[in-house]
């Protein structure tokens, strides 16, 4: 503003200029002698009279634009001062608003930490939980399998204990078997050497005859058994 009034007051004092300047060339000149001097005595008097007229005009002028421009400048100091006011004002309310924010935000921060820590709690309780229905779990089907292992053991062990003992009773018959058909040739042998012996009668070979198949009969028959 103050650029503008300097530039106006400029503008003004040369216009003021060439209105003094195009008016004294505009005065026609008179003839020669008297008449030529008059005129230019007039046009001097008049050109001090413009030159005076126009140092009051730029007086006025200067004043007023001085006036104009302190004026300008209370107005600028109060608006100055209004803004800076101002300017506290929203700095206070803005750092109000955001003390507030950020009270709400560290009140939300606060609720999210409980909630997270809530939820870590729940998480390891569930696998607490869980870590602890899993052992229950391993423990039982490690109890199954044991059992199991142990029922198939002893069924194994008793099945083969039976194949073992069936194993043995068969070779003791076999054993028993083959002495019993041992006595039994031995027998035959003994009462054929005696009847070839002459040494009986014919009564005597037959009761030894009979006596040998009495004692055959005596013996049992493991070959029926089998």
């Amino acid at each position: 503003m103050r650029y503008f009034l300097s530039f106006v007051l400029l503008f003004l004092l040369a216009g003021c200029n060439e209105d003094g300047f195009y008016s004294n060339r505009s005065q026609p000149y008179i003839g020669g002698g008297n008449g030529g001097h008059k005129a230019a005595q007039n046009s001097d008097i008049k050109l001090i009279g413009g030159s005076k007229k126009e140092d009051v005009e730029t007086a006025r002028i200067k004043a007023e634009a001085e006036k104009e421009i302190a004026r300008i400048n209370m107005e600028k100091e109060v608006l100055i001062q209004k803004l800076k006011g101002a300017t506290e004002v929203e700095k206070a309310g803005i750092s109000k608003e955001i003390a507030e924010k950020q009270a709400e935000a560290a009140r939300q921060k606060a609720v999210i930490d409980k909630d997270i820590a809530i939820k870590h709690d729940q998480t390891q309780r569930q696998i607490a939980q869980s870590s602890h229905e899993m052992q229950k779990w391993i423990i039982l089907v490690a109890g199954l399998f044991l059992l199991g292992l142990i029922i198939f053991i002893f069924y194994n062990s008793s099945r083969n204990r039976k194949e073992r003992l069936k194993m043995h009773k068969d070779r003791l018959d076999q054993e028993l078997y083959l002495k019993e058909q041992e006595m039994r040739v031995k027998i035959a042998e003994r009462v054929l050497d005696t009847i070839a012996s002459g040494k009986l009668n014919p009564e005597q070979e037959n009761r030894l005859i009979d006596n040998m198949a009495g004692s055959s009969n005596l013996l049992p028959d493991r070959s029926e058994k089998e």
